[in-house]
C-alpha cells in the first residue's frame, strides 16, 4: 500500500509526512501529560499497566512508535536544511525533540537505546552523503542539544532516578526474557514449520521452563516470534526482505538527486532501523499500529528506491 502511494510522488509522501507528525506530537504531548499530570490516563480510561504510554497500554510499546514517529519530523528538517531555511528546519528538530523527549519519559529503556542506536546510524549515513559530511553531525547534535536542553529544564535527576527505580524490577524481567528466548529456540528447532500465527502462547506453554505460575503469549523478541510461528524458512525469507529493502533505502539515499526523495529515505531508514534494533527484545510487530507504520514505512522505502534509476537517468540526461 505505502509502496503503491509513494511511487513517483514524494509531494504526497511529504505531506502524509506531516499528518504523521502531528499524530506523533499528539501522542507525545498525551505522554508528557500522563507524566507530569494524571499518569495512566488515556482519555478517561486510566491504565493500571504503565503510567506513560500514551494512546497504548504498554510504556515499550508506545516508546516503538514515538521511535520510528521521531525521526518523521527529523527526515523534515533535513529537507528544510537542504533547502536553506532555518525556521523550518527548527521547527522540526523540535518537534522531533519532543517526541524523542516523551519517549525518555516512557520509561523504556530499549526505546530510548534503539532510538539512540537508529540516529547515530541515520547519522552516520548523512555523514558518508556526498558534498554533505557535517549535515549528520549538525542535525543530530542539534537534536540531541534540544533533548538534552529539555531534559536540563525538567530536571536530570528527576529523570535518573525514576530510571533508577527500574532497575530492580527490570533485571528481573531481563533474567525472565532470556530463558523465554532459550525456550522459545528449542520450540523453534522442535516446530521449525512453526505453530502458526497466533498460536505461540498456546504451544509456548509445554516448552516453559520458568516462572510457569505466568502466561507468555509472545516471544519479546520480534525475530524469534516470527521464526516460531512462521516458520523458519517464511520468516527467514521476511527479515531477508526488509533487510534489502533497507540497503537498497540507503544505496539509493546515496545516489538519489531530489532533496523530497532524500528525505523521504531518511525518514524511513530511520524508523524501520528503530523497530529492527527495538525488536532484540520486544514485540513492536504484534502490535497493529506500530506494524502498520513500519510496514507503510517499508513500502515508501521500497518504491522510492524503484523509481531511483528512473530518476537518476531522467537527472544525468537532463541536469538543469
Amino acid at each position: 500500500m505505502g509502496r503503491q502511494a509513494a511511487r513517483g510522488a514524494p509531494a504526497r509522501v511529504l505531506r502524509f509526512f506531516h499528518v504523521l507528525l502531528v499524530i506523533g506530537l499528539l501522542e507525545a504531548s498525551l505522554g508528557l501529560i500522563q507524566y507530569f499530570v494524571e499518569p495512566g490516563w488515556i482519555l478517561g480510561y486510566q491504565n493500571t499497566a504503565s503510567s506513560v504510554s500514551g494512546t497504548l497500554i504498554s510504556k515499550n510499546h508506545f516508546a516503538g512508535l514515538l521511535g520510528m514517529l521521531a525521526f518523521v519530523p527529523f527526515g523534515l528538517a533535513y529537507a528544510s536544511f537542504r533547502h536553506r531555511d532555518p525556521a523550518r528546519t527548527y521547527l522540526y528538530l523540535v518537534g522531533s525533540a519532543v517526541i524523542a523527549l516523551s519517549l525518555v519519559f516512557s520509561l523504556s529503556r530499549m526505546g530510548v537505546f534503539s532510538f539512540v542506536v537508529s540516529l547515530l546510524f541515520v547519522g552516520t549515513i548523512m555523514r558518508l552523503e556526498r558534498g554533505n559530511r557535517r549535515m549528520g553531525t549538525v542535525l543530530g547534535m542539534a537534536l540531541m542539544g534540544i533533548v538534552l536542553a529539555g531534559a536540563l529544564w525538567i530536571g536530570v535527576d528527576v529523570i535518573v532516578e525514576r530510571y533508577g527505580g527500574l532497575l530492580d524490577s527490570e533485571l528481573v524481567l531481563q533474567d525472565s526474557r532470556i530463558t523465554i528466548y532459550r525456550d522459545t529456540m528449542t520450540m523453534i528447532a522442535d516446530r521449525p514449520w512453526g505453530v502458526g500465527a497466533g498460536n505461540y502462547q498456546y504451544v509456548f506453554r509445554s516448552y516453559q521452563s520458568d516462572h510457569t505460575e505466568f502466561l507468555y503469549d509472545n516471544a519479546h523478541n520480534d525475530y524469534l516470534q516470527t521464526a516460531a510461528e512462521w516458520g523458519l524458512v517464511p520468516a527467514l525469507v521476511f527479515w531477508a526482505l526488509v533487510a534489502s529493502i533497507l540497503v537498497r533505502g540507503i544505496r539509493s539515499f546515496w545516489r538519489i538527486e531530489s532533496i523530497r526523495s532524500r528525505a523521504i529515505l531518511l525518514t524511513c531508514i530511520g524508523g524501520i532501523s528503530d523497530l529492527l534494533v527495538h525488536g532484540l527484545a520486544d514485540f513492536n510487530l504484534q502490535i497493529p499500529v506500530n506494524a502498520m507504520l513500519f510496514s507503510v514505512f517499508l513500502g515508501i522505502a521500497a518504491a522510492q528506491s524503484c523509481d531511483d534509476g528512473g530518476r537518476a537517468r531522467r537527472f544525468y540526461a537532463n541536469p538543469q
